[in-house]
């Protein structure tokens, strides 16, 4: 999909798609869609995604807004999945992603056999996420992966900033507390605590919490370098998105300071450094290529 920054981006982000980026693995298998032409499939797969959406529940919210901060810093944002292309693409289109590693689907007379010419799997994706580093010269010590199950241990191992979502996989979870890895609490505390901020944009969660530091909005204006009208709206909005209502007996600053305050004790990671107006960029559009992008649950 096109990058804007190009060769500018110094780290990247790697998401896990079933059971990290989203809260389970689909039951899409690739000879689900055997005999199938690519826009058929890729049709299908668009309805699937706006059904199953709606129906909510379907995003891990924490694993989405890390994916949401790490691209307002600046990040080259990769998903990875063991899947094929058709099935990933609503969900690439739909977190803004500029790369997905997977695999890659046998077709035969412009047709899905319902085999897989590459599956990406284990090792093959510690593999393909250090030929993207290579490839965009960028330091594995300074990018981040998210993954939740064993088989995405040789992808976190290959980068410096690794994070387990959850504590679903104890040998995942006992491996990550040797190596002083961040592992993500399951409890559903932690997960509501976390909720209240999932609706908030990148540049309105980096307001919340320069807030939280105690800055004034001129001193957020200066820090942010957005005007101190852009900066009252985006005050507005997060009380509004916070559900804080005006009221006699309640300053609606200091509470979303607390809701802010509390929703990050609750195992959600602290923000990526915040961009500067050279590094933030557009993450429009999207290019769609059997080779680069996969889709969910086959494989």
């Amino acid at each position: 999909m096109p990058d804007p920054a190009g060769g500018a981006r110094t780290r990247a982000a790697f998401f896990d798609v079933d059971h990290t980026l989203l809260n389970a693995r689909e039951a899409f298998t690739c000879r689900g869609f055997a005999g199938w032409d690519r826009r058929t499939t890729s049709r299908h797969a668009h309805r699937w995604f706006r059904r199953r959406y709606e129906q909510g529940g379907l995003f891990d919210e924490r694993v989405l807004s890390a994916l949401r901060r790490h691209a307002e810093s600046g990040a080259l944002i990769v998903l990875v999945s063991s899947a094929v292309p058709a099935w990933l693409e609503p969900v690439a289109e739909h977190v803004g992603a500029h790369m997905a590693l997977c695999s890659r689907p046998e077709v035969r007379g412009g047709r899905y056999t319902g085999a897989l010419g590459l599956a990406l799997t284990g090792r093959r994706k510690a593999e393909a996420v250090r030929r993207t580093a290579v490839t965009r010269r960028l330091p594995t010590q300074a990018c981040h992966a998210y993954g939740s199950r064993m088989e995405d241990l040789p992808v976190l191992r290959t980068v410096g900033n690794p994070v387990v979502v959850g504590d679903r996989d104890p040998a995942l979870s006992r491996i990550a507390l040797e190596l002083g890895w961040p592992v993500w609490d399951d409890a559903p505390s932690a997960v509501a605590r976390a909720a209240p901020l999932s609706g908030l944009s990148g540049r309105e969660t980096q307001v919340l919490r320069l807030l939280s530091q105690g800055r004034s909005n001129a001193g957020i204006s200066s820090q942010l370098c957005l005007s101190p009208k852009t900066v009252e709206a985006h005050v507005r909005t997060v009380y509004q998105k916070l559900g804080l209502e005006q009221h006699p007996d309640e300053h609606r600053r200091v509470m979303a300071v607390l809701t802010y305050l509390g929703a990050r004790s609750g195992g959600v990671p602290q923000d990526p450094p915040h961009p500067s107006p050279s590094t933030t960029d557009d993450l429009g559009g999207h290019r769609h290529d059997d080779e680069h992008i996969s889709g969910i649950g086959c494989g």
